[in-house]
């Protein structure tokens, strides 16, 4: 039989307590995935400022170049 996994999607605004959710999960054993964490690499490769503007460029691009689901995909291979 497959192992069954619980999946926990978080989303919010900038200080709406994902972050704090994140280590608790990770405080109680539980792996986590973080997605934007995908797109400030991106910008590290780029040597661009993780800023809201070039962040959201990057996002942007991305999106276009590979699909939308391109950040998911790649998170996912994390």
């Amino acid at each position: 039989m497959a192992e069954q996994k619980l999946v926990l999607g978080v989303a919010g605004m900038p200080g709406s307590g994902k972050s704090l959710v994140l280590k608790v999960a990770k405080e109680n054993g539980y792996d986590a995935v973080v997605m934007g964490d995908v797109v400030r690499q991106e910008a590290e490769k780029k040597n661009l400022q993780p800023n809201p503007e070039n962040i959201g460029k990057i996002m942007l691009e991305l999106r276009e170049k590979e699909g939308k689901d391109v950040i998911a995909k790649d998170a996912s291979q994390k």
